[in-house]
């Protein structure tokens, strides 16, 4: 526990200080601001490999002990004082990691569902993405790594504002955003706990 303590301040530290050099540096463009965050989780995520680990001290040797009738509120300031808070505490994180990731199996099934409730339709100059059309979607969207997918909301009027929204999830395509965006939530996912990413998700929704 204590070194994952040191683990969450080292890297709130670094990504802090991250943030505040983009800002002072007034540093806007969208693409190198990107690189720039992703390589600061990746450092981030690393930290543990630099930084030495502490080994748990090892247990003291058991001493058989008199056993000692005590009266009720001695034995109950005892119990406070032998509660095992650090297995708690693992439990609760590993209970959030597990409702995250269930979370994102839900929004993943969620797209699957539009992509068969979708119908194909076939858009000159468009190869090897398929597009569909799909009823109820309140905008464009694009997911998949292997077999991607755009889905576009049923009954757009073909024009330049469907162009120009065919051309922004094209982009997102080929630049294999899609898989960057998973592992960036997995991550998230992992590590819900730290103050750094329960601030980032907050920003993004």
């Amino acid at each position: 526990m204590n070194n994952l303590l040191t683990w969450c301040l080292h890297a709130g530290a670094l990504i802090g200080a991250g943030i505040l050099s983009a800002q002072l540096f007034r540093w806007h463009h969208p693409q190198s601001r990107l690189r720039f965050f992703q390589i600061l989780l990746v450092a981030s995520l690393l930290l543990p490999i630099l930084e030495p680990w502490r080994a748990q001290p090892a247990s003291p040797i058991l001493r058989i002990v008199p056993y000692v009738t005590a009266s009720p509120a001695v034995s109950g300031s005892a119990a406070a004082a032998s509660f095992a808070w650090e297995p708690a505490l693992l439990f609760v994180l590993a209970a959030g990691v597990l409702v995250r990731i269930v979370l994102l199996g839900v929004r993943l099934s969620q797209l699957r569902g539009l992509r068969r409730r979708g119908r194909t339709i076939r858009i000159d100059g468009v190869v090897g993405v398929e597009v569909r059309e799909v009823r109820g979607l309140n905008g464009p969207a694009a997911f998949g790594w292997l077999c991607p997918v755009i889905l576009l909301p049923a009954g757009m009027p073909d024009g330049p504002l469907r162009d120009a929204a065919l051309r922004h999830e094209l982009q997102h395509v080929l630049r294999r955003d899609w898989l960057e965006n998973m592992l960036e939530r997995a991550a998230a996912s992992i590590l819900w706990f730290h103050p750094v990413i329960c601030g980032c998700s907050s920003a993004s929704t």
